[in-house]
């Protein structure tokens, strides 16, 4: 059984052995109640397999105790963030710039297209002259 758990080294590692997998299982509680059963079982007759459970309790062990590995940010995942941003700033100045426009042409084309003889104007006329 391999028991070498140096991350540095784990191309070196030997594959996981049907008994140390079996042990991670029952480890995770994955394992049916009639396998769980038949595990505990080997566990009382095969040395190996207690040994197996005992490498998967060290490991996950080594893996819960181990610090955070920081993801450092690369100068290129920087550079694309950079540039999505300013991106998305000129697109809100050209959709604001746009909105803007279309707002002074609706505006625009509103004075125009009021006509200026209104029925009804004479009397508007009338009552400002006080007649």
């Amino acid at each position: 059984m391999n028991t070498n758990l140096n991350p540095d080294s784990y191309n070196e590692m030997a594959p996981i052995s049907e008994v140390e997998w079996l042990a991670f299982c029952y480890l995770a509680n994955e394992l049916e109640v009639d396998e769980r059963a038949r595990f505990e079982a080997r566990l009382a007759e095969d040395f190996d397999a207690c040994e197996a459970l005992q490498a998967m309790v060290d490991l996950t062990s080594r893996i819960s105790n181990s610090a955070p590995v920081e993801v450092s940010a690369n100068k290129h995942s920087t550079e694309l963030k950079d540039r999505i941003r300013n991106r998305r700033s000129f697109s809100r100045r050209v959709c604001l710039a746009g909105i803007f426009a279309t707002t002074a042409a609706i505006l625009l084309l509103a004075s125009l297209a009021v006509p200026q003889n209104i029925p009804g104007g004479e009397i508007y006329q009338a009552l400002e002259k006080g007649t």
